[in-house]
């Protein structure tokens, strides 16, 4: 997985001190309510009716063993020692108080994670196939071609006040486990590397109008995602609504021209973006795949560990209970002899706590 840089670690602090400082002047009575609402919601707080929240991006819904530890370490030390995972690849601390919202972010900043635009109406956390990058039979990996748009879509000037908060997903497998059709925009790659290509959806959504994102690009190349993605943002800027939050989604926006209208003026955009702005190429992949932890390393550390304990399966391999627990929560991975293990974060009986330091663990060792 990305392993995020000094640069990145150098930013994070530096969002999570002006934050702090931005909390200590509203508290000051220098901003009003409404001037600090924007502020807390570009930082992931939402005041609410029993008790804040902060709500924690979780990058294409991947986690290291640091930043697992971490938030198991937060949610202790400023919550109730439990967190909500959410459908959409973020963590959300609902009994923090706003005091500890800047002493969680300092921490978080430590280890790569943020709640940078994880809330308002913004270009929300990217998120991907819960599998990608191990799962058999990927296309390609996404991870890469998200973090590219993570990077050039965090402090983005022109996507921190959009008409509505919007979503994107990226998937490099065949079955759909990203949901891309309910997404804001997605890109579905259907061209495997060295070119890789996108089929590109958008105006998808759930709600009180739930919508299937039609296509709106057969065949994007990997090279202009982020061209592409700053010309559709700048056509949702100017023409979606701001004057009623319940029509304000891009997909209503889709609905009410109709998508070969829309499609026809995108492409307007797209044309001009194209002109004035620099396409990817191969040194800006390079450099974000290079921040990527290996997976051939880890099969490597894992066969080479000898910490399985082939005794405890031999006893174990034979029982209904086991073997049904296999059925359900083992999946092959892409590497022979290796498996992927869906772990369940919490009992109906027991709170996450006493379970996630183990998960750390288990990641830890292997």
């Amino acid at each position: 997985m990305y392993q995020p840089n000094t640069f990145d670690l150098s930013r994070l602090r530096e969002r999570a001190s002006q934050f702090e400082n931005q909390l200590k002047r509203h508290k000051e009575g220098v901003t009003t309510p409404e001037e600090f609402r924007p502020l807390r919601l570009q930082n992931g707080l939402y005041i609410q009716r029993h008790a804040p929240m902060l709500r924690i991006a979780i990058a294409y819904g991947m986690l290291n063993t640091r930043q697992l530890k971490s938030l198991a370490q937060i949610t202790t030390k400023y919550d109730r020692g439990y967190g909500h995972l959410t459908t959409r690849q973020n963590m959300q601390l609902n009994w923090i108080k706003v005091d500890d919202v800047p002493k969680a972010l300092k921490e978080l900043a430590e280890v790569g994670l943020h709640g940078i635009q994880s809330s308002g109406n913004c270009l929300r956390n990217i998120t991907s196939d819960a599998l990608a990058g191990i799962c058999k039979g990927e296309i390609v990996d996404p991870r890469p071609y998200a973090e590219i748009l993570r990077q050039w879509s965090t402090f983005h000037p022109e996507l921190s006040f959009l008409p509505r908060k919007f979503k994107v997903a990226f998937t490099g497998a065949v079955e759909d486990r990203a949901l891309i059709q309910v997404h804001d925009l997605a890109f579905e790659a259907i061209a495997p590397e060295p070119e890789v290509r996108f089929r590109v959806r958008a105006g998808g959504g759930l709600g009180r109008t739930p919508v299937l994102g039609p296509v709106i690009h057969d065949s994007l190349h990997w090279t202009d995602i982020t061209r592409y993605t700053h010309a559709l943002m700048r056509l949702y800027n100017r023409l979606g609504r701001r004057d009623n939050l319940t029509k304000a989604r891009i997909k209503i926006l889709i609905r009410s021209v109709g998508t070969d209208e829309f499609k026809k003026l995108l492409d307007e955009e797209f044309t001009d973006v194209k002109q004035n702005f620099k396409q990817l190429d191969l040194s800006d992949l390079d450099r974000v795949k290079n921040q990527f932890l290996e997976e051939r390393e880890i099969v490597k550390k894992v066969s080479n560990s000898g910490k399985i304990n082939q005794g405890v399966i031999e006893k174990t391999i034979d029982s209904v209970d086991f073997i049904n627990w296999k059925n359900r929560c083992v999946i092959n991975h892409k590497f022979p002899g290796l498996s992927i293990v869906k772990v369940p974060v919490k009992e109906r009986s027991s709170p996450w706590r006493r379970h996630r330091r183990g998960n750390v663990i288990v990641v830890r060792d292997c």
